[in-house]
């Protein structure tokens, strides 16, 4: 199993990662985190476009707090 790249072409995934790859890929069902990050992504946009700035709080630990 490897992942390889060069600087000249993509990555191309053998054994193990490229099946966990095309497990992950061919898998129908959304993923709920994926949904939010858009919304969430969607807002900052929105934010940005209407002040020319987004704004993100982080708490100490990392957590945002502002910004979703």
């Amino acid at each position: 199993m490897s992942i390889r790249k060069s600087m000249f072409s993509g990555y191309e995934l053998t054994g193990e990662d490229a099946e966990a790859f095309l497990r992950q890929i061919s898998d129908p069902t959304p993923n709920p985190f994926a949904g939010a990050a858009v919304q969430r992504g969607r807002k900052l946009a929105e934010e940005y476009a209407r002040t020319g700035r987004a704004t993100i709080k982080v708490d100490n630990e990392g957590k945002v707090i502002r910004g979703e």
